[in-house]
């Protein structure tokens, strides 16, 4: 290591590498020069006697024939150098052998950067104090920090030119004054009491405190006072070393002040965060109530003109009164696609979707959305083709919003192409064992988008333009869905499109690997409700549970005679209750193989009827279906808790009411033609999802599970 001249030189004596670069480290920032370290006691002698350090800081542990004690005794006698011992053994015999070597300190392992500091100033400081005795007084006007030298009766008799520029005292003015001379009315009196004590003691001290200079300006200095002895217990002086530190404990000040000031302004934007919090809590609250009662008050109208509608058409045989109520009906599955758009968009903003996580069939799904796009793709005479090769046929996910994202892709294509064919595609983009990144994607032979419209595609109520609007209908909201969907399953969406050429629209969604013995399997069209086997459904009501007693339980006079209707005109028998408290009095007078419930009914709801109707001796079993215009999964679940079997909402597209009642009485624990069943030990059975029905609007299905 090379001297620098003009600093304190100090050799390191430590058997321990790390331990001794570490103090070597903390010297250097102290201003000191570390010269180099030894690692045994012969070392250490020879390299004293080649540097001749200011200091030497020994380790009393070393190894080989001269331990620190030894050590230290040959340096203090060869070359006069002051020693300060670095030990972690702290027994009396140690400590007392190693006294007899007059070291000039002790340092006690492990030790902090302010206690070397202390340590090595006042060994350099007493060194200095020592050679002032014997040389006079140049060494110590040389020292840089204050000095200040009292004898035992606490009278200074010698201070250096650097106490004099921080006293703003002369020396004459100093001598023979005592060492309180400096403190004032902001003085610490504890501080105060510690220097004392430790003056008495016969001890070192070493802090901070505030004094005053002759001026009668403050000023803090850090203070360490350190006694020196000329023999055992023979105190000779006190010397007292100062250094500035007003201008280090004003930035301290202002530091803290600052700090204070910047934990008062987080404390009180956490509180306006937390009130804002609150605020947005309570407007999502007052949002999602008034969306579930918006979509209630508009449903329930909407079931009566949706099935008077259904029931009008189904009587009347006169071609232009059929044809105005398919208009009427295609006004109404406008209306309520419109209506389902806006809940399902608000439901995801408000981050109310909960994602299931079942084995399904990719085969399954992609079949289900051909058969809602076929009655519309078949009438404008496009071909549709399915490409899955490339997936996995079974996977775990949530098949129910994987539907509705494919379907918006493929009812949009559907909707803009004119000629020619659209393709549905599956395909692996990416693959842990564990998981599959699937991209699922549309391509049409539709009229294309230009590039400047694209951006805005997947924006909420947006259209390529307004004409999109005017010619095509719809809000601008599925694509917006599809988005979201893809997000929530950890994709994206997107679409590459070439005006006049057809457009290629994607998501893509994390998927786990699925059980394909537990996957779903092919499509069951007859579940579907669709137009082929909407008949069928009603033939087979009909062969098996004509005469079936079905509880219905409506309080809107409307709805009730159009579920009546409906129920009596497949061959079913029926009676009705206003509210829960009529339903019950039913359920008491005779056995029913089947219950409707509405939810909201004066007196006594749905969940309150149902939870009492569960109790009653033989009805553990019979199947009980939410027919509500509460349409969201709060309201699905607090049906299935209370202990329905299933929830249709209204209005209710007339191939899955039929399919529904159809799976229902066939179930286990159902019975035909009033013959109670024995209760499962289980209680009601699980809710069983419906896909959607195909005489719904093809923009937006109205499935089963809301």
């Amino acid at each position: 290591m090379s001297v620098q001249p003009g600093r304190p030189k100090i050799l390191v004596v430590e058997d321990e590498g790390v331990v001794a670069l570490d103090i070597c480290q903390q010297l250097e920032a102290m201003g000191y020069e570390p010269v180099g370290h030894a690692t045994s006691g012969e070392q250490a002698v020879a390299m004293a006697g080649e540097l001749r350090p200011a200091l030497v800081l020994m380790d009393i542990s070393l190894g080989g024939t001269l331990d620190g004690i030894t050590a230290a005794q040959a340096v203090r006698l060869q070359f006069g150098l002051p020693v300060v011992f670095l030990t972690a053994f702290s027994a009396d015999e140690v400590l007392q052998r190693a006294k007899l070597t007059q070291p000039f300190g002790y340092i006690l392992k492990p030790f902090s950067e302010r206690e070397l500091r202390s340590v090595v100033e006042m060994a350099l400081y007493k060194h200095a104090a020592d050679a002032l005795l014997l040389r006079g007084d140049a060494v110590l006007k040389a020292v840089s920090q204050g000095v200040l030298i009292a004898g035992p009766d606490r009278l200074i008799v010698s201070a250096n030119a650097a106490f004099m520029a921080i006293s703003g005292y002369s020396e004459a003015e100093l001598l023979g004054r005592t060492c309180w001379l400096m403190q004032g009315a902001r003085t610490n009196p504890e501080t105060v009491a510690a220097i004392a004590a430790a003056l008495n003691d016969g001890t070192l001290f070493s802090g901070e405190i505030l004094n005053y200079r002759k001026d009668g300006s403050p000023f803090w200095n850090d203070l360490t006072i350190t006694p020196v002895f000329q023999a055992p217990g023979s105190l000779s002086h006190f010397v007292g070393v100062t250094r500035d530190i007003t201008e280090r404990r004003h930035q301290d000040d202002e530091l803290n002040a600052y700090r204070q000031h910047l934990e008062q302004l987080v404390a009180t934007r956490t509180a306006e965060l937390a009130a804002s919090r609150e605020r947005a809590e309570a407007a999502n609250l007052a949002k999602s109530a008034f969306l579930a009662n918006m979509s209630h008050e508009i449903r329930t109208p909407m079931n009566a003109i949706i099935g008077l509608s259904y029931l009008l058409r189904r009587d009347t045989v006169e071609p232009e009164q059929s044809a105005r109520l398919d208009k009427i009906d295609a006004a109404s599955q406008h209306l309520l696609a419109l209506l389902n758009d806006v809940l399902d968009l608000s439901k995801i903003e408000a981050d109310r979707v909960q994602l299931e996580s079942v084995d399904f069939s990719l085969a399954a799904v992609f079949g289900e959305v051909e058969s809602i796009i076929a009655a519309a793709a078949n009438a404008k005479e496009l071909t549709v083709e399915i490409d899955t090769d490339g997936a996995p046929p079974s996977l775990c996910g949530d098949p129910t919003r994987l539907r509705q994202a494919l379907l918006n892709l493929a009812a949009n294509a559907v909707k803009f192409t004119s000629h020619g064919k659209i393709t549905l595609r599956a395909a692996v983009q990416e693959e842990t064992p564990d998981r599959v990144l699937l991209r699922l994607s549309v391509q049409d032979t539709g009229i294309g988008i230009a590039p400047e419209q694209q951006a805005r595609l997947f924006q909420a109520f947006m259209q390529a333009d307004a004409s999109t609007t005017r010619q095509h209908g719809g809000t601008g909201l599925g694509l917006a869905i599809t988005l979201r969907l893809a997000q929530l399953m950890g994709g994206d969406a997107g679409v590459h499109s070439v005006p006049g050429e057809g457009s290629t629209f994607w998501f893509t969604a994390w998927l786990r690997h699925g059980n394909a013995a537990g996957a779903t399997g092919a499509v069951d069209r007859a579940r579907l409700g669709g137009v082929l086997d909407a008949q069928a459904v009603v033939a087979q009501l009909r062969q098996r549970h004509a005469g079936a007693r079905i509880l219905l339980a409506e309080d809107n006079e409307v709805n009730r005679e159009i579920a009546l209707a409906m129920l009596e005109g497949v061959g079913l028998g029926a009676e009705s209750a206003a509210n829960g408290v009529e339903a019950l009095g039913l359920a008491r007078a005779g056995p029913y193989d089947l219950v409707l419930m509405d939810m909201q009914m004066p007196e006594m709801g749905g969940l309150e009827a149902t939870r009492a109707l569960r109790q009653l001796p033989g009805w553990q079993s019979v199947p009980i279906l939410a027919l509500t215009a509460n349409a969201f999964e709060d309201d699905r679940r607090a049906c299935i808790d209370a202990g329905m079997n299933d929830f249709i909402v209204k209005p209710m597209a007339v191939g899955q009411f039929y399919a529904a009642l159809l799976h229902w009485l066939d179930g286990p624990g159902a019975s035909v033609n009033g013959a109670a069943a024995e209760p499962e030990p289980s209680g009601a059975a699980p809710l069983a999802p419906l896909a959607p029905a195909a005489d719904q609007a093809v923009s937006e299905p109205q499935t089963r599970t809301p």
